[in-house]
């Protein structure tokens, strides 16, 4: 049988790329708990909190 993953994806700036802390292929322990072969992605970030938002206009 062929298995065929779907792994997401995360676009980042250079930046914010750059301040990336931990990646990971998130995967379900057993085959039943799979959804279609379908793998999220999950990227955590460090981030500035006192550095104000981008206006979005």
């Amino acid at each position: 049988m062929s298995i065929r993953w779907r792994i997401d994806l995360q676009a980042a700036s250079p930046g914010l790329a750059g301040r990336a802390t931990d990646a990971r292929v998130e995967r379900a322990d057993t085959r039943a708990e799979r959804r279609n072969g379908h793998a999220p992605v999950t990227v955590a970030y460090e981030v500035d909190d006192n550095r104000p938002s981008p206006s979005c206009s």
